[in-house]
């Protein structure tokens, strides 16, 4: 190897001569080569500045830590450039983000959703029923509600078409309303009762669409007791604990709305939900906090009903839920999150059991957590 010697030297000798506060012995040309890359690296430095700045305030806004997020990945915009605006193959694609969601967590910010529903918003009307199915369970995977103007332009899209779906895509669309707060018009509704009808429904099906009907607030609907009619007829060999749904409907309807169901009698016995035995990092960090306050509590506590709670403190009849990021529906417009409606429906049946119910959302339990690590 050979060394250049005298630049070497000239590098170090300036390197001395700044140190020593003598700039003005420096050639011209180098004191202005030395500003230039000043004011670029300040630059830089201020540009990364205002995107920390931006990427945090989005976050605040949504009030989850931007660490949650990350954006799409370069293969899945490979698969979005290769769909070539085919419909059938945008709906594979959206469906192939969610499970990819459902198995690593957290992926979507609300900028990749935006960048997906104008996708969804060019091709809408090309959708087939099970398409549009398929986006609604896009959106319910990854925990994000549409947008008004997605609904805007999918809704009268769907009505025009429901005859045209099949029992499971009518089903999941159902469903999938429910879980994202989606509330169809009552003529929207009637129209779906008549899509389906005629249609051959499995037991998936029934457990799903009888969940939303209970979400949906339509237990005492008269148009649904044809369906309690056929879970009756369908489920009346079957062992209740494969249908978890039906208990918790089960429960709701007696102790929430104060009412027996004859059609769901036989799935009135408790809901056997079996401890976890490892804490999450969330619960590790909320019993911390609890045992600031020296009250004696019970993790996965299990009522009389069966049903596990995470903290449960005898003395004031309290239950603590501890919810990560994915109990929340996020939306683009930087709305407040909103509890996804199964942590409701639970929540309800515990208090009319009797029991004081409190949620505690991560960004609460971070914060506090926070907090405490500083004093």
């Amino acid at each position: 190897m050979v060394f250049n010697l005298m630049g070497i030297k000239k590098l170090f000798i300036y390197t001395v001569l700044i140190t020593l506060g003598l700039s003005s012995a420096l050639p011209e040309s180098v004191l202005a080569a030395k500003k230039k890359s000043c004011k670029q690296h300040l630059g830089s430095n201020k540009k990364s500045k205002k995107n920390k700045k931006r990427k945090s305030q989005k976050a605040s806004q949504l009030k989850v830590p931007y660490s949650h997020y990350k954006k799409l990945n370069s293969k899945v915009l490979a698969r979005l450039k290769k769909t070539k605006n085919k419909p059938s193959s945008i709906a594979k694609t959206l469906e192939f983000i969610s499970s990819d969601f459902n198995k690593r967590g957290f992926l979507l910010s609300s900028y990749d959703v935006v960048y997906l529903e104008k996708i969804i918003l060019n091709h809408f009307q090309s959708f087939s029923g099970s398409e549009l199915s398929t986006i609604f369970i896009f959106y319910a995977r990854i925990k994000f509600s549409p947008s008004p103007a997605v609904l805007k332009a999918l809704m009268p899209r769907i009505e025009k078409t429901l005859h045209t779906f099949s029992a499971q895509s009518l089903v999941e669309l159902y469903f999938n309303f429910a879980k994202l707060k989606i509330h169809p018009t009552d003529r929207f509704t009637s129209n779906w009762f008549k899509a389906i009808q005629d249609k051959n429904i499995n037991k998936k099906d029934l457990v799903m669409a009888t969940y939303a009907f209970a979400l949906f607030g339509l237990l005492k609907d008269d148009r649904v007791e044809p369906f309690f009619r056929t879970v009756k007829h369908k489920f009346k060999h079957t062992n209740y604990a494969d249908f978890p749904s039906f208990g918790l409907i089960a429960n709701y309807y007696r102790y929430v709305l104060k009412e027996p169901n004859h059609y769901l009698s036989h799935f009135d016995k408790p809901i056997v939900v079996y401890a976890s035995s490892k804490k999450s990092r969330l619960e590790e960090r909320f019993s911390e906090l609890l045992d600031l306050s020296n009250r004696d509590y019970q993790y996965e506590y299990v009522t009389q009903l069966g049903t596990s709670v995470d903290f449960f403190i005898p003395a004031d009849n309290i239950i603590y839920q501890v919810d990560g990021p994915t109990h929340f529906i996020l939306n683009t417009k930087n709305q407040p999150l909103q509890q996804r409606p199964k942590d409701i429906f639970m929540d309800e049946i515990h208090e009319a059991l009797g029991y004081r119910v409190y949620r505690k959302p991560f960004y609460e339990i971070e914060e506090e957590y926070a907090k405490l690590q500083q004093k």
